[in-house]
């Protein structure tokens, strides 16, 4: 009686790996090297293999960072209220650094036939402090004055140029300027989002209440 003749086992290259999974290329090598998924070979030009049953055994059991079900809201939190970069955003949601971007941009990208949104600007007569700021004899707040008549040329959600930066604009040193911003922090002028400083007000969280200021 001749023996039972096995099923060919099948291989997935990286793109078919990353199609079945719902992830992209760079996810797929991440759980290579994090050793979450087993390489099981290399193909033509050292393209990598992996056994499809390995693969259907992690769609079985997926990793427990590994999120499917993240929403856009999620994402727009994650970026705007925490300011998180997209490699932390991809580790916390649980998907792939360019999938959390993509939805970000395609959330925030006007509709067809929708006119993109007027830029909003601060306006300095609601903050009658910079005016006295102009004459104080401390020269942060003095220099806060100047930053703050700029913010006013500035569209809100603007990220701001590095407080280095803006010292060897201005003549002065980038701890001054940092000292300068938080005179701004406090009036609601502009927030800090990670490691950098946003024109306005910072976001308000999910459930509706406002975060505290300060950087």
């Amino acid at each position: 009686m001749p023996a039972e003749r096995q099923p060919e086992e099948r291989y997935l290259s990286t793109r078919d790996v990353a199609l079945t999974c719902g992830v992209d290329r760079y996810t797929v090598r991440e759980w290579v090297s994090k050793g979450i998924l087993e390489l099981a070979g290399r193909g033509y030009r050292g393209a990598h293999l992996f056994r499809e049953q390995d693969v259907q055994s992690l769609l079985r059991n997926p990793p427990r960072f590994w999120r499917r079900d993240v929403s856009t809201e999620d994402i727009i939190r994650l970026r705007e209220v925490e300011g998180l970069t997209w490699e932390k955003i991809a580790v916390k949601a649980g998907i792939s650094r360019s999938g959390a971007q993509y939805r970000y941009e395609q959330y925030r990208k006007p509709c067809d036939g929708e006119a993109a949104a007027e830029p909003e600007y601060i306006r300095l007569s609601d903050y009658p402090v910079i005016t006295r700021w102009t004459a104080s004899r401390t020269g942060t707040k003095q220099l806060a004055a100047t930053l703050a008549r700029e913010l006013a040329q500035t569209p809100v959600g603007t990220r701001l140029e590095s407080g280095r930066k803006a010292g060897a604009r201005l003549g002065v040193s980038g701890t001054t300027v940092f000292s300068a911003r938080q005179h701004l922090i406090r009036l609601g002028l502009i927030h800090k989002c990670g490691a950098h400083h946003h024109v306005g007000r910072k976001p308000e969280q999910k459930n509706g209440f406002p975060l505290p200021l300060g950087g």
